[in-house]
């Protein structure tokens, strides 16, 4: 049963689920979980297309635009920009404006950040 309130104080901002006598907070660890969670799938999703990793590695070298990102892959200008902008949306990609050009970069501690996230996923707990 999930209540709004806790009968013993009247100050708190989550709900609570009440078990016999035992109070569990679980409203902020599922919500952690849930958001690790949906980060986890997106940035799976996002990266199982082949052109998107191979995208990461020309833009961590030096930073490109996006028709010479799509001379190097051999794609439309169109697709590199679909993918460019999906990289931009999950933060693994940073968009600098250079003389009416957007010039994309690697953000290599954002992807060290989320491989950590997903090692600790997996990571036996003792």
């Amino acid at each position: 049963m999930v209540v709004n309130q806790d009968p013993f104080a009247f100050d708190l901002k989550q709900p609570l689920l009440h078990i016999g006598f035992l109070i569990f907070d679980l409203t902020h660890t599922l919500h952690q979980l849930s958001e690790n969670q949906q980060r986890f799938h997106l940035v799976l999703k996002t990266l199982a297309d082949k052109s998107k990793l191979e995208i990461l590695r020309l833009c961590q070298d030096q930073a490109l635009y996006g028709q010479q990102v799509a001379s190097h892959l051999k794609i439309t200008t169109a697709t590199a920009s679909y993918h460019l902008n999906a990289l931009v949306n999950i933060g693994y990609l940073s968009m600098n404006v250079q003389a009416n050009r957007i010039y994309y970069e690697t953000q290599s501690k954002k992807i060290t950040s989320d491989l950590q996230l997903i090692q600790n996923l997996f990571t036996p707990k003792d």
